[in-house]
């Protein structure tokens, strides 16, 4: 996460479990008067508060890990309890939205008094719309082609194979899946699209480090797909903080994903793709967009620019964190 004008990072192994995945955990940001630190979610903020003082830190939430509902997501009992005792604690609370808020103050029974910035998740710089023609090159793909992308978890909770045999074997169709796999899952669909024989459906296993190899990708994509199936709460709302979807608007890619309220408020609603209520609908909704391509397009790139672009919220994040 770029996220001020000077920032550094730590990251160790979870304190509770050993865990080999590695967290970032809290952003130390020296201004011109006083030092202010950002804790990332419970591992950030149970790290932050054994080096510094639970009393000494903004709590950044990025994820929901709530008390009974955190499918998913590394929280032991032991951080869990921590977290609670020592949350109002807090110097304020960062979170993408009002909704998401409203969730975190009530499960974690957060002081109202406490201050909160809204900070969608965001990106840094200009986007670009759909400019290369990497995958039209590689796969040789004609221009009526529409390139769909997936990026983020390969994972069944995101319906993958779902997904694919929705699209399988059209030849107006290609899909193109990246990401952080479940590895038993991604066997299963590797050894799917041999068994099937399906030729438009490629699966990368490569991790990248940088995240421009990610944009590469995503200049030579046509849709952008996110699917989050409801299970838990942090899902049905994640249209409205998702990474992936913000990655797919800078670079102007309409939006296929599964109907949730949130969905119809960020997608729908905001013109800049189309929910399916059942994978049924994904094909025709795919049409759809590709019959108002520029449209789609078009409104997607402009959100971006205006309620993702990092820039927007710069300043007054800054006076936020200096002024408590």
């Amino acid at each position: 996460m770029i996220f001020l004008k000077r920032v550094s990072y730590y990251r160790i192994k979870s304190l509770f479990t050993g865990s080999a995945y590695v967290h970032f955990h809290f952003y130390p940001y020296r201004s011109s008067c006083k030092e202010i630190n950002i804790a990332v979610d419970p591992h950030g903020f149970r790290l932050a508060s054994h080096c510094l003082g639970h009393e000494s830190v903004f709590y950044y939430s990025l994820e929901l890990y709530l008390n009974e509902d955190h499918t998913g997501l590394d929280y032991p009992k032991e951080l869990k309890k921590f977290e609670r005792e020592n949350i109002n604690s807090i110097k304020g609370l960062i979170i993408q939205n009002k909704v998401k808020a409203k969730i975190f103050y009530n499960d974690y029974l957060l002081c109202e008094e406490k201050p909160c910035f809204y900070l969608p998740v965001t990106l840094s710089g200009e986007g670009q719309q759909n400019s290369a023609n990497l995958f039209r090159d590689k796969f040789k793909l004609s221009d009526d082609v529409l390139i769909c992308v997936h990026i983020g978890g390969i994972a069944k909770w995101h319906s993958i194979e779902e997904i694919i045999d929705q699209v399988k074997n059209n030849d107006r169709l290609f899909l193109y899946v990246q990401g952080y796999p479940d590895k038993s899952y991604l066997e299963h669909l590797l050894r799917k699209i041999e068994v099937e024989k399906i030729n438009n459906v490629y699966i990368s296993t490569e991790i990248f480090d940088d995240i421009k190899d990610v944009d590469k990708i995503l200049e030579a994509s046509d849709v952008g797909i996110a699917w989050y199936n409801p299970i838990s709460t942090g899902f049905k709302v994640a249209a409205g903080s998702s990474g992936k979807i913000v990655s797919y608007l800078k670079h102007g890619l309409p939006v296929l994903i599964n109907r949730t309220d949130s969905s119809i408020e960020y997608i729908d609603q905001r013109g800049v793709g189309l929910s399916c209520e059942s994978y049924d609908e994904i094909f025709t909704k795919l049409k759809e967009i590709n019959l108002k391509y520029d449209e789609f397009s078009n409104n997607a790139f402009n959100e971006y620019k205006k309620v993702y672009k990092f820039e927007n919220y710069k300043e007054s994040l800054i006076e936020f964190l200096e002024n408590l």
